[in-house]
């Protein structure tokens, strides 16, 4: 009788075991799956930021290139080419 009862005991010990193992499993398991959402919301919100910037580099390269522009047109566009090139070695001199 004695020997039943430690045997129910240690089944019922190993029933708990299986029991607490398989919550843990499912706990890991949920785990698992809010973490790959949460990783997938990540993402996409790095992408936007991503794309933001290169919309905002594009636009600030756009701007530095008109004020560059603005630049060259308010001294007299550059040098300019008449053609002759003593007058190239006589600007270089």
């Amino acid at each position: 009788m004695v020997k039943k009862a430690e045997m129910n005991v240690e089944i019922n010990s190993k029933s708990e075991n299986v029991y607490k193992n398989s919550y843990q499993v499912n706990d890991l398991s949920s785990l698992i799956i809010s973490l790959k959402s949460l990783q997938k919301d990540v993402n996409d919100v790095l992408t936007k930021i991503v794309n933001e910037t290169g919309s905002n580099n594009q636009v600030s390269n756009e701007m530095e290139d008109d004020e560059d522009d603005e630049d060259d047109d308010e001294s007299g566009g550059g040098d300019s080419d008449d053609g002759n090139p003593k007058s190239k070695i006589s600007k270089l001199e």
